[in-house]
């Protein structure tokens, strides 16, 4: 089997240090006009397969001499890389999928159109009838993991991720269309790369995918082994060879679509719909497609961006795919571990115009200092990028040094074919990194942590000069921030010692109307964790009943469930916990919620439990067979 070839070898290396200093703080607004998409972010297109395969080979030519190419066999590795208030202001009687921008759907392992339930857990496609409370529809999802779903009228479009595929050099990911009435699949689109997120809006789903060049750079034998008489300069000769023998084809993604008992396959991406920055830096290619969930299944009118991609942002209008790494691989006390960025590390935003149901067009790209920490680090307002990231950058004390760090938020605006920094502020905790963002309108609050969690409001009103508007220090850190009214914002997160140490899920309610947000009302679950600390989707808020619903992990094999709060002004209830008697702890962990009418609905992998929604009680179990 071929080795796939991802990004520079180099990259491979990730160090983790422990500790950060801790530094007075300083904040600086900084207002700047200089175009900063124009050093590697700005885009053209190809205009023919010659001109795309010579720049790919020069590419990576340039990238393996950089690293040297007697080295690049031991270091090569794989690529792995707030609807539901809206949805109460329209009126509806259930609520969708907990989203960053109403008009934006996401993909997600349960969803609801009022009617029916629909979940992809363990492998399976189920449709429950709400109103008979039984299952109507079973359909086995075969081959990669499922990790999301759109809805639109009868059909379901499902995520497939990490596909593997026999006889291929690498990973792919399916889009599998289901009809919900009869349980019957109608088309499969299965194309080379990684999943990493899609949006829909009005039925159009854009699908994102990340892929690299399909290059056999096996060699008879390993450079520096003992046993092997080759010598790095052979190594070379053969890697080489390689590239200059390679085909357009072997750098293009391919796809094969299955529909109607029939099946076609070739080329994802036409040459001339492959943008790339000039000169061509890199082989990695972002894909992004557009489907229409209860259409026909087609190749999906792809256009490709060269470079790699960690994050999709969308507002229904544009779609921001976004390539640079994460601040950190889930929240976690920046003194027991950091993922360093360097200090000229930079994150790429690529936007594109998603309008209509037409093929997505390029319309401009930056870049911004420092990482990011999920889509929630991003948001468009009045014709501004705002975004949040965290720079690390070593002390002067060599490899032993240690990491600083800092967060900022820089506004951007669209000018041309280039996002332009317009202003940011800069020196937001020191020591610490980004645990949660949330932009409400011309305002940002901003959570860093280390030991104590600093939650920063930051007025936006003015682009170009961007200010410190207040702050909060507790005990531990929220990771994820939701309005729950005029003026209140509630976090849910990990309470912590002092010394940063995290004690169990911590429920905070703050009131953002005076001079300094202030905490109202917490609640602590001594040794309990929430997956809503980390997945915006697994939150739910009903507005209707002031009903907050997360689910709760207590650990130590105990069975967990969905807790229900109740927020005002300033309090947090404990309502209940729903629990499903089914199946082992495990599986009777709850993974989502959702409100239809008068019920809740909460799913794990035991089954989809209604639990009335005035007392939370116990209403009807559907098990998952």
């Amino acid at each position: 089997m071929k080795q796939r070839w991802g990004e520079a070898a180099v990259a491979a290396v990730m160090v983790f240090v422990a500790g950060c200093e801790s530094e007075p703080e300083t904040l600086r607004p900084v207002a700047d006009s200089r175009p900063i998409g124009a050093a590697g972010a700005q885009l053209v297109a190809h205009d023919s397969c010659a001109s795309a395969l010579k720049a790919f080979q020069q590419a990576v030519t340039r990238e393996l001499e950089a690293v040297g190419w007697q080295w690049f066999g031991m270091y090569r590795r794989e690529l792995d890389v707030a609807g539901t208030a809206a949805a109460a202001e329209r009126g509806e009687q259930f609520s969708p999928t907990n989203t960053h921008e109403s008009a934006a759907d996401e993909p997600d392992i349960v969803k609801t159109d009022g009617k029916r339930l629909v979940t992809v857990v363990d492998h399976k496609l189920r449709v429950i009838d709400v109103a008979t409370r039984k299952q109507t529809v079973s359909v086995t999802l075969k081959g990669g993991y499922p990790s999301g779903l759109f809805i639109d009228g009868d059909r379901a479009l499902v995520v497939l991720a990490h596909v593997a595929i026999k006889g291929s050099e690498g990973p792919a990911t399916r889009f599998v269309q289901v009809d919900l009435t009869y349980g019957k699949v109608t088309g499969e689109l299965t194309v080379d790369g990684y999943f990493v997120d899609a949006r829909a809006t009005d039925g159009i789903a854009r699908l994102v995918v990340s892929s690299g060049p399909r290059l056999d750079w096996r060699s008879p034998h390993r450079p520096h082994s003992p046993s092997s008489p080759d010598s790095p300069a052979s190594y070379e000769r053969h890697m080489k060879r390689i590239v200059r023998e390679s085909a357009i084809d072997d750098w293009l993604p391919r796809y094969t679509i299955r529909s109607h008992g029939t099946e076609s396959s070739g080329r994802l991406v036409d040459c001339h719909r492959v943008h790339h920055p000039k000169p061509v830096t890199g082989v990695q290619l972002l894909t992004v497609l557009t489907v229409d969930i209860d259409g026909e299944l087609g190749r999906g009118d792809p256009v490709s961006v060269a470079g790699n991609g960690s994050t999709v942002y969308g507002t229904g209008k544009n779609l921001y795919v976004i390539d640079g790494l994460r601040s950190g691989f889930g929240p976690m006390p920046a003194a027991e571990r950091i993922a360093p960025v360097s200090q000229d590390r930079r994150t790429k935003i690529y936007q594109f115009d998603v309008s209509g149901s037409r093929p997505p067009r390029f319309v401009a790209s930056g870049t911004v200092d420092g990482a990011l920490l999920n889509q929630y680090s991003v948001s468009e307002h009045d014709g501004y990028l705002r975004v949040a990231t965290t720079t690390e950058s070593q002390t002067a004390d060599g490899p032993a040094g240690r990491w600083r760090t800092e967060s900022a938020v820089t506004v951007l605006r669209k000018e041309g074919q280039q996002l332009k920094q317009v202003g940011t502020i800069t020196g937001l905790g020191k020591g610490e990194r980004i645990y949660a963002v949330r932009f409400l309108g011309s305002t940002a609050y901003v959570v860093t942590f280390r030991q104590v969690d600093p939650l920063y409001r930051i007025d936006l009103s003015d682009p170009a000069a961007p200010e410190l508007d207040g702050e909060l220090k507790i005990p531990g850190y929220s990771s994820y921030l939701h309005p729950v009214g005029a003026a209140r914002l509630l976090g849910i997160g990990q309470g912590a010692t002092a010394r940063g140490q995290v004690t169990g899920t911590q429920v905070s309610l703050f009131d953002t109307s005076g001079a300094d947000p202030q905490r109202v009302a917490h609640l602590h679950i001594d040794g309990a964790y929430s997956a809503a600390e980390n997945d915006a989707h697994a939150f739910l808020y009903w507005p209707a009943r002031d009903l907050v619903v997360v689910p709760i992990d207590l650990g130590l094999g105990a069975r967990g469930g969905a807790l229900a709060l109740r927020v005002s002004d300033d309090d947090i209830e404990r309502v209940g916990t729903v629990r499903h008697s089914a199946g082992t702890p495990v599986e009777a962990q709850v993974l989502r919620s959702a409100v239809i009418g008068e019920t809740l609905w909460t799913v794990s992998e035991a089954g989809a439990q209604a639990n009335a929604l005035n007392d939370l009680g116990r209403v009807a179990f559907v098990p998952f067979h």
